[in-house]
């Protein structure tokens, strides 16, 4: 059993932390804010989605700002229900879009 625990710190320690570093780095990166883009392309979504994607856009903007986990979660949903969605590349701040889309899910 010594043998094996020195092995597996001698050949497996770098492999696991560079996984573990790995996995930490990316959790922390996805549950970060969408940039302006992202927004504008949910309020498009919002529009043109079903009740049940609404409700779930306005639950997502219940504390103000959308993560990028969430925001991948619903746009799947959203191509579930819907064939195309209309992209505009011209888009303000991130807090701009993110006021706007707060106006518009607001304004339901």
């Amino acid at each position: 059993m010594k043998a094996f625990a020195h092995w597996l710190r001698r050949n497996m320690l770098v492999p696991l932390l560079i996984v573990l570093a790995g996995s930490a780095v990316a959790s922390i990166y996805r549950s970060m804010e969408i940039g302006a883009l992202s927004y504008r392309q949910l309020q498009n979504a919002y529009k043109a989605g079903s009740s049940t994607f609404q409700s779930h856009v306005t639950a997502a903007m219940q504390n103000g700002v959308v993560s990028r986990w969430r925001y991948t979660a619903l746009m799947q949903q959203y191509w579930v229900d819907a064939s195309a969605l209309a992209v505009e590349l011209d888009v303000g701040e991130v807090a701009s879009e993110r006021q706007a889309l707060a106006d518009l899910v607001g304004s339901r």
